[in-house]
């Protein structure tokens, strides 16, 4: 019962996923640049050592959120697997600036950046192909 229940399932999500979708999320690239399969479905193999899951609407999880009576605006990044201390130093050099205030939650799998960097974090995450 549980093995029809499971194969019904992965039918389903197979059949429910745009086409477009899909297929963009199963293409990795080699070093080289060229196009090589990717080893586990759903996954974008890029060479980075992070990976960040978009949400089930197909956005990346990238907010800002406001403290202290909107007078503090942070920017936070979530559901981030893998390496984050290497996502948080690419980050850093992405924005060009070293001294950038930013904390890391691995229990939560998130990382939160001091100010209003979601669209450049968007874009960065976007060039990365995620």
């Amino acid at each position: 019962m549980a093995l029809m229940r499971a194969t019904f399932r992965a039918q389903f999500l197979a059949n429910s996923w745009p086409r477009s979708t899909r297929s963009s999320l199963i293409v990795s690239f080699a070093s080289d640049g060229t196009k090589d399969s990717c080893p586990t479905e759903g996954t974008v193999c890029i060479g980075v050592p992070f990976f960040v899951k978009r949400s089930k609407y197909g956005k990346l999880p990238v907010y800002t959120d406001y403290k202290s009576g909107r007078t503090q605006i942070l920017t936070r990044i979530k559901n981030v697997n893998g390496d984050m201390m290497t996502m948080e130093k690419m980050l850093r050099l992405h924005m060009n600036d070293p001294k950038l205030l930013t904390r890391i939650d691995e229990l939560t799998g998130s990382i939160i950046l001091h100010g209003n960097h979601t669209s450049k974090v968007r874009e960065w995450l976007e060039k990365l192909g995620f």
